[in-house]
């Protein structure tokens, strides 16, 4: 996968939010499905492993925290780098205790469409210029898949198909559930 080749990694971990800060206002699909669709999808792929460390935890998901365990857990010697939508890092200056993550780990925003790297540069107004620097030296700027959950979820409510859009194994987990209906 394009990711591991792009910053040698060992290994992807996939880390559902249990209850995401940002999204405090609406409903979410309960944990355990989105735990079993995280891992229908990676299922088969070498190094990409699923997390449940989040959906276990009270309260809100804090990536602060979540690094911190990780980096507890793994021991010294190791290097984390985050990966977070492009449009999610443009809000970056916003997370719970960012300069301290971003002292933890390699926030690593990835292309989305409609996103210019130029578009990193706002988030001085509220982080140092070596963070911004920082983030914005390790943006992965690949070709933008324009496939977002929001879509899926709307596609499925209009009984459209989402082949091609989600893993077949995963399709098929949302259909069996009756999920996004």
């Amino acid at each position: 996968p394009w990711v591991s080749l792009a910053f040698a990694l060992d290994r992807v971990l996939f880390v559902p939010a249990r209850r995401p800060p940002h999204k405090h206002d609406r409903a979410l699909t309960p944990g355990e499905h989105r735990m079993a669709m995280v891992t229908l999808a990676i299922a088969g792929i070498p190094g990409f492993d699923a997390s449940d460390a989040e959906l276990r935890r009270k309260g809100p998901s804090y990536t602060i925290d979540t690094v911190s365990a990780e980096l507890a857990r793994l021991g010294a010697g190791w290097e984390i780098f985050f990966l977070v939508g492009a449009d999610q890092a443009l809000e970056l200056d916003t997370w719970h205790r960012i300069g301290e993550l971003a002292a933890l780990c390699t926030l690593t925003p990835v292309a989305r469409p409609g996103f210019r790297l130029a578009d990193l540069d706002r988030l001085s107004a509220r982080l140092s210029a070596d963070v911004v620097a920082k983030i914005r030296s390790s943006a992965l700027d690949i070709p933008p898949l324009d496939v977002s959950s929001t879509d899926v979820r709307r596609r499925i409510r209009e009984g459209k198909s989402v082949e091609g859009l989600v893993p077949p194994a995963v399709a098929e987990y949302i259909r069996a559930h009756g999920l996004y209906r």
